[in-house]
């Protein structure tokens, strides 16, 4: 039964009690009651006191009322954990708590006889108990990725943003890209929406996906994209985290927390359609195995036939995620996950800039021009894993988490797109008619494989007063890469009156190739530390790594073979402290170190890229839970950068150093109870500090907008005519960026808006129930916008008004 339903019950419950109750002590062990939870209790009878604090502790709270009558409570204002909270409240009485999962039964210490009590009261609060789990709204409270620990956010000392299952239902994201339109400290579509890849860069630096924590492989062009539908939460660690992943970006890393088998049976359908035309069907199952008691299934899966908004390019794809989780006792999990996804598309848009960021005498090139050939272009991918998590807990107190995958990213991407210029037959410099486009032919074919794994195991244990959880850990990557690169000149087209079918369609020679191979495996130590409301956080780690490339060309002629070592140490230090208001001011300095697959435009591998950053702020959850907000500064240095990485074809080359300094304020807010808040403000100044061209030194880092804002706010209707219907709507504004290191290309700011309206049919009776209808549209005002151009001549019109309609059914 959802929790939704049980908070629908009657709070009566008939039932016998075992008088043999738990410890206060013991209550500390169970995972929700760890979590540090600020708390403003009014005074009054020791009842409705008790009352409050099941509701903001998110616990389910049972207990007779003869067992209170006549008691009262002085209430309860300040950070506590579940264990302290219940101290406070039942002392001086004869009262103590047994926990069994996420219930507290309260009895009395010295009865020794089974008691009946009727009628029984239950206070129930939502459940936010795993940072591997759903979140009940928007606002985690507990994640996984800052510490490989299941750790509160308000006792995290690093910036890390959560995006639930929740908002990514209700504001209908549905790619990694589109997930984080209301992050701060984040660029995420910056070549508008591509159908194909995820673009996404964390304080100025371009990341990587991870999925549960482990590294998807990625090539030049074999780039996974993650089905967002099978995600209970997407996560977003700001600033250097190699000291638990290895070699990672400094600017962060992007994680993705898959769905899990449940032990509750219960599902979901949807059907969308939308325009651009589209049709998909999702689905999604889970529960106990029939006949079992320790067996849990989960199927997930997606279908979509859709167009996009150029000519021509299609977004189509088929997705499937099985999991299995077996649970012989409350000590051991064991789940097997897997996932397949089949893609079909077409190459993103390269269109000059002169009728895009430029004036062109024939005027504006329309956004949905196709410059390549309909029956030649093809973008086709293939991603699949397999893998399993083994979480025990021993006798002793330690606990072993183990986890390993297996997964492959298979691309074939063939396309002719604009190239060279602008036609100019009489070589006089100056193009015939500025609408006649020399163009280019090109054939990928590129594969990427990764064997990961990551072991560790913790306790918590005291000394001298203080709590320390100690992580120890031990994690290995493996991962191969192959590319071929097909190249060729071929026929010309007119952008403004496309003609189709005059190129041969034959496949373009090879032109280069090249395979690598990297090995990376590192020992990590952490310990958080607790003493009184005062949080420190140490980490170290040593990696080994190793590159080995070879390489080819044809033109020119060239080959190179070349193996690449690194040993390095990572560390983090953070100190963070509670205070009873729910503030939590912190303070972190930690280092990165990243191996560059890949090689410059003469062959050569590179050399890794290592990165340090200081970081402080302050953290506010409100006593009541219903508001999360970070504020942070700070300041990033990383040296050996790969720049125009984020430039599809274009060379690679490593310059010296990047400083980027930066604000960022996030808020999430349940501001009434049927009114949510989303808020994000970010500022990032980052420039190349150190350069082999002494002359951009200075210059603002390409690609990388100074100022973005975003604003969220949905509004469900209660206790009127209109109940049951929602309306949301947000403002995302998106500053000016330059799209070449030497700044000369400027590409400028722009603000969209977007819309939800839902109806939820369960307010018309309980036959209705499960039912929602919804809308979506981003872009509302189809706004014509360039979100972004490069400095090898090519613009990208942003994504303009798109509708999505849905129907759901869950149960």
């Amino acid at each position: 039964m959802s929790l939704t339903n049980q908070l629908a019950l009657p709070a009566i419950l008939v039932g016998a009690l075992a008088a043999s109750a738990v410890p206060v002590s013991a209550v500390a062990n169970n995972a929700t009651t760890e979590q540090t939870i600020g708390f403003d209790i009014k005074p009054g009878t020791l009842e409705d006191v008790l009352n409050g604090f099941g509701v903001q502790a998110g616990i389910v709270l049972v207990f007779s009322p003869e067992l209170t009558k006549g008691l009262e409570s002085s209430g309860l204002t300040g950070q506590y954990n579940v264990q302290q909270a219940l101290q406070e409240l039942l002392q001086g009485t004869d009262i103590v708590p047994a926990i069994e999962g996420n219930t507290i039964t309260l009895d009395r210490a010295e009865d020794d006889a089974v008691m009946v009590f009727d009628p029984m009261i239950v206070i129930t609060g939502s459940i936010d108990d795993s940072a591997y789990g759903p979140v009940d709204g928007y606002i985690a409270k507990r994640s996984g990725t800052g510490t490989k620990t299941d750790a509160a956010l308000i006792e995290t000392p690093q910036s890390v943003s959560v995006i639930s299952r929740d908002q990514m239902n209700r504001l209908n994201l549905e790619t990694p890209s589109q997930a984080l339109r209301y992050t701060s400290g984040v660029v995420a579509e910056l070549f508008g929406n591509d159908p194909r890849f995820d673009w996404v860069s964390i304080r100025g630096f371009a990341t990587d996906e991870y999925l549960d924590g482990m590294a998807l492989p990625k090539g030049n062009y074999s780039w996974p994209r993650h089905e967002l539908y099978g995600v209970e939460r997407a996560e977003v660690l700001k600033g250097p985290a190699s000291v638990l992943y290895g070699s990672s970006s400094s600017g962060g890393l992007y994680n993705f927390v898959s769905k899990r088998p449940s032990k509750e049976n219960q599902g979901e359908v949807r059907l969308q359609t939308g325009d651009p035309d589209r049709i998909q069907i999702s689905g999604d199952v889970t529960g106990q195995v029939p006949g079992t008691e320790t067996f849990q299934y989960r199927l997930t899966g997606l279908w979509r036939d859709a167009d996009t908004l150029v000519d021509h390019v299609e977004n189509d794809r088929t997705y499937l995620q099985p999991s299995f989780s077996w649970t012989p006792s409350d000590k051991t999990t064991f789940t097997v996950l897997g996932y397949h996804t089949e893609d079909d598309s077409k190459s993103l848009q390269f269109l000059p800039a002169e009728g895009v960021l430029k004036g062109n005498i024939n005027g504006k090139l329309d956004r949905s021009t196709f410059t390549g050939e309909p029956d030649y272009d093809k973008f086709e991918r293939e991603q699949k894993g397999i893998g399993y998590l083994l979480e025990h807990e021993f006798a002793g107190g330690w606990t072993l988490n183990h986890k390993l995958r297996k997964s492959e990213v298979d691309v074939e991407l063939k396309g002719i797109r604009p190239s060279f210029g602008w036609v100019d037959a009489n070589f006089d410099g100056q193009p015939d008619d500025y609408r006649t486009h020399n163009r280019v032919v090109f054939l990928f074919e590129d594969n990427a494989e990764a064997l990961t794994s990551d072991t560790n195991i913790a306790q918590t244990f005291n000394i001298a007063g203080m709590d320390h959880s100690v992580l120890l850990g031990f994690d290995y990557r493996k991962m191969n890469t192959e590319s071929k690169l097909h190249y060729a000149l071929t026929t010309p087209l007119d952008l403004y009156d496309p003609t189709y079918g005059l190129v041969t369609q034959q496949d373009p020679p090879l032109f280069s190739s090249n395979e690598q191979e990297l090995k990376q495996q590192g020992f990590y130590l952490q310990d958080q530390i607790k003493w009184d409301q005062t949080t420190f956080l140490l980490s170290v780690r040593s990696d080994r790594s190793t590159i080995d490339n070879d390489s080819e060309a044809v033109f020119p002629p060239s080959s190179s073979s070349e193996s690449v070592k690194d040993d390095k140490i990572s560390y983090r230090a953070g100190l963070l402290h509670n205070f009873d208001n729910g503030f939590a001011p912190y303070l972190s300095y930690a280092t990165s170190f990243e191996p560059n697959l890949g090689v410059d435009e003469d062959g050569k591998s590179f050399d890794p890229t290592l990165g340090k950053q200081l970081e402080f702020g302050v953290k506010y959850q409100s006593p009541d839970n219903r508001q999360l907000v970070t504020l942070s500064f700070f300041k990033l240095v990383q040296s050996d950068v790969v720049m125009s990485s984020l430039t599809p074809g274009a060379p690679k080359e490593q310059v010296g150093e990047i400083t980027s300094k930066g604000v960022e304020l996030e808020v999430k807010a349940k501001l009434l109870d049927n009114l949510n808040l989303i808020s994000a403000l970010t500022y990032t100044d980052a420039e190349i500090s150190k350069d082999t061209n002494r002359q951009v030194e200075g210059n603002q880092v390409a690609s990388v907008p100074e100022r973005q804002a975003s604003v969220w706010l949905d509004y469900q209707f209660a206790d009127t005519a209109l109940q049951g219907f929602g309306l949301g709507s947000g403002i995302r504004y998106v500053g000016d960026h330059y799209g070449d290191k030497e700044n000369d290309i400027r590409v400028p700011s722009y603000t969209l808006v977007d819309f939800l309206a839902y109806y939820d049919f369960s307010h018309l009776g309980s036959y209705y129930e499960g039912f929602q209808v919804s809308t979506n549209v981003s872009n509302v005002t189809d706004k014509e916008f360039v979100a972004h151009c490069d400095d090898a001549g090519s613009c990208y019109w942003g994504e303009g008004r798109v509708i999505t309609a849905a129907i759901d059914y869950r149960w």
